[in-house]
């Protein structure tokens, strides 16, 4: 199983060189192999996945390894249908890179398979997860568009803006893709909190307990759907969207990643 998986991450190595070559020049070629050692690695990646899941019995989210794993995966997933959707190819000089970071740092984690914790025995399990991590994948991808933003933003208000920069999309493209992402990304973390809740009302007795990863997932969602209601209702757009958005992923980070290293609660099992 874990051959397979390196099969994977060399494949996503591949596809990262050629998606950061691809930023500086434009040869279809290059995007082409690119684009299809992602497609590969994915292939892979997802068989690592259904087989780990076949041998433990349960969806496999369970420990920080496979909630990394799984998400990693779901990102991909996005990704090229961003790519196929929009055609926005240099999106994945951001995304392919951070994912085969991201890949290869699981070697330093704790593959194993363990048994699964009580609470999490639950039809739930699957249902809440995968919305919660739809809405990661998603919201990674908006952070990204929002970095391009402002780096084109500060580009364009250059008299001679540097060659690479001439590669990145319109701002206009960049805001509306984001937007749409956003939107999902905020659609499936408040399917997450909702499902979250209902699943905690079944295990533990109530649907909310202010446990500190139920706090910073709702500031969190508090923060986007700050974006969103100023975009509707004041029309941000742009760099303050940008900003926002990239505000919100951070506090993702600190939901998923410092809650579970600095804070006890009943979601440290993550």
């Amino acid at each position: 199983m874990k051959t397979i998986f390196i099969f994977s991450v060399i494949l996503y190595g591949i596809s990262s060189t050629g998606y950061l070559y691809f930023l500086k020049k434009d040869k279809e070629i290059i995007q082409r192999i690119s684009f299809y050692s992602a497609l590969s690695g994915l292939f892979f990646h997802l068989l690592t996945f259904i087989i780990r899941w076949s041998k433990a019995g349960f969806f496999p989210v369970s420990n920080l390894f496979e909630s990394i794993f799984f998400f990693t995966l779901i990102t991909i997933i996005i990704y090229l249908s961003i790519e196929r959707i929009y055609k926005l190819r240099i999106l994945g000089s951001f995304i392919i890179p951070l994912v085969f970071l991201i890949s290869l740092s699981t070697f330093t984690l704790n593959s194993k398979l363990t048994p699964l914790n009580p609470a999490l025995q639950s039809g739930w399990l699957f249902v809440h997860t995968m919305f919660c991590f739809l809405s990661y994948a998603g919201f990674l991808q908006t952070f990204c568009l929002g970095i391009m933003y402002l780096t084109q933003e500060r580009q364009l208000k250059r008299k001679n803006p540097r060659e690479i920069y001439r590669r990145l999309p319109s701002l206009q493209v960049l805001d509306k893709v984001g937007y749409y992402l956003l939107r999902f990304g905020f659609i499936f973390l408040t399917l997450g909190i909702v499902s979250g809740s209902i699943w905690a009302k079944d295990a533990w007795g109530a649907f909310w307990s202010w446990d500190p990863k139920e706090v910073w997932t709702l500031i969190t969602w508090l923060i986007y759907a700050t974006v969103l209601h100023a975009r509707a209702i004041s029309g941000w757009r742009g760099r303050k969207a940008a900003y926002l958005s990239i505000a919100g992923f951070i506090s993702l980070l600190f939901t998923f990643f410092g809650v579970t290293f600095l804070l006890d609660g009943l979601h440290s099992y993550m």
